[in-house]
């Protein structure tokens, strides 16, 4: 059960059978149809996703428009770290693109669990410096790069996002209109 976290954690650090059952006692499995709500904006956020098959977006609500800022696939964690953290309400809200089942860890058992298995708080500082790491990477989009240039990062690193994401979501995620993005993969595929 959970392989594909077992592996990813594993790979982070070694973990025992002893640890493994006590961490798996803290998760459930959730399956969600396309275009669930998995957290809400103004919900504070109580746990942390693990995406085994699917996909999952962030985003918030600005002027009445949804704003992408972050996608979520397979072997990825999501959650609101700043909600989860600060045990604020969300800004942003999660929903699944497709069909999605995650592994749900909850903040508090998740806490109790770092008190009697230190390797998951050592585990747990791994995720999230790798998180800010991507965050930190799509904020330099913004700031390095024309709107075209960002298309074609995107393309070439993260293909997942043009074969899975739907075009409005993705125009979003890029700061452009949708227009604007068909007219840029247009020129582009010329």
């Amino acid at each position: 059960m959970f392989h594909a976290l077992h592996k990813l954690l594993s790979a982070i650090r070694p973990i025992t059978q002893e640890e493994w059952l006590t961490f798996t006692s803290c998760l459930t499995e959730k399956n969600f149809p396309a275009k669930t709500v998995c957290l809400s904006a103004g919900q504070v956020c109580r746990g942390l996703y693990f995406i085994e098959t699917g996909a999952v977006r962030s985003y918030a609500l600005k002027n009445g428009q949804e704003i992408c800022n972050h996608f979520y696939f397979e072997n990825e964690f999501a959650s609101d770290f700043e909600s989860l953290t600060l045990q604020q309400p969300s800004k942003h809200t999660l929903e699944t693109l497709e069909e999605t089942r995650i592994v749900y860890g909850d903040r508090e058992k998740m806490l109790a669990l770092y008190k009697r298995a230190p390797v998951f708080e050592s585990i747990g500082r791994a995720i999230v410096e790798q998180m800010m790491i991507r965050q930190n990477a799509y904020a330099g989009l913004f700031t390095l790069y024309s709107p075209t240039e960002r298309y074609q990062f995107v393309v070439e690193h993260h293909p997942e996002l043009v074969r899975r994401v739907p075009l409005q979501y993705l125009a979003t995620y890029l700061g452009v209109a949708r227009e604007t993005l068909s007219r840029i993969r247009a020129r582009i595929s010329d």
